[in-house]
């Protein structure tokens, strides 16, 4: 199969993840339910995320979906870190929804937690 178009959207570059009592969604933030949503429009899409810095004792991520009509987020992948990463880890995203988003937090007020986050997306034929 060949790929015919090739795409990437940021989430996050070199954001300084703080604590909160909930997940974040943007750079600036947000927490709200129609934060930090990316169309999933393409047939490939796949995240990659890093951890570049890590003070807090661990971040979490979650990478959520949502469909047409059942409007609800559900969670696709999530992961505790404990570590940096030397290098982005790629999640493929098998699941055919209509939009995509990641969240992050982490588990005290200690900075910096460095974290990057893009959204890959190609089509085939």
């Amino acid at each position: 199969m060949a790929m015919i178009t090739s795409t990437g959207r940021i989430f996050y570059t070199k954001y300084d993840v703080v604590a909160t009592p909930s997940y974040v969604y943007t750079s600036n933030a947000s927490t709200g339910a129609e934060d930090g949503w990316i169309a999933a429009k393409a047939d490939n899409n796949g995240v990659a995320i890093s951890v570049a810095t890590l003070t807090a004792s661990r971040l979490m991520y979650r990478i959520e979906g949502r469909f047409d009509t059942y409007n609800r987020p559900i969670e696709i992948y999530s992961k505790t870190k404990t570590a940096v990463d030397s290098i982005d880890q790629f999640i493929r995203v098998t699941e055919q929804v209509k939009q995509l988003r990641i969240g992050v937090r982490v588990s005290s007020n200690a900075s910096p937690n460095i974290i990057y986050a893009g959204l890959a997306q190609a089509n085939s034929r």
